[in-house]
């Protein structure tokens, strides 16, 4: 993938578990993320598919319908439908178990 507008420390992930970040910042449809691994040598990009406002969930991999979603290691509710890496997760494509 050619990086463009490549965002650095513009998401945090709490847990090795999760499969979603929180946006720190607003990242614009079509901004590269860096994501670092755990080790903090390995790194993969992903294309922002949607405008994310700060605060806001964007998923780090393909989660498909059904799958549980996890942030803090947790669950927090199961995918309403397919959410591709880059997407946001909100009330339209995630049930949440956190009442």
């Amino acid at each position: 993938m050619k990086v463009k507008n490549k965002l650095s420390n513009c998401i945090i992930i709490l847990n090795k578990k999760d499969n979603v970040a929180t946006a720190l910042k607003d990242i614009d449809k079509g901004a590269s993320i860096e994501v670092l691994a755990e080790n903090k040598k390995d790194r993969e990009i992903i294309e922002a598919k949607e405008h994310i406002n700060p605060g806001f969930k964007v998923s780090l991999v393909y989660i498909k319908k059904g799958e549980k979603v996890y942030k803090y290691g947790d669950i927090i509710g199961t995918a309403k439908s397919d959410i591709k890496p880059g997407e946001k997760v909100h009330i339209e494509n995630m049930s949440s178990l956190i009442k």
